[in-house]
């Protein structure tokens, strides 16, 4: 499947929100920090990634999955 810059299944349609209304996501970072760190597991054991280079992937998700949370923990505190 091809992809373009942004990662997305060409031809993918993203929709933009109107307003600068608030708006309900799904989006769950632990499950996103699992996903990710499950995958960097496998590709350790398929020996894509030798021992330090997944020990720097692994710190740099850790590093955006704190970032991460950190960005949305101040986004919520502004809404209330």
């Amino acid at each position: 499947m091809l992809r373009d810059s942004a990662g997305l299944p060409e031809g993918a349609v993203i929709p933009i929100p109107s307003g600068n209304r608030a708006r309900h996501t799904d989006f769950d970072p632990d499950c996103w920090y699992q996903m990710e760190r499950a995958l960097l597991e496998t590709r350790r054991e398929r020996r894509e990634l030798d021992d330090h280079r997944y020990s720097e992937a692994l710190q740099d998700l850790e590093w955006r999955y704190d970032e991460m949370v950190s960005r949305i923990s101040r986004a919520f505190r502004g809404c209330r």
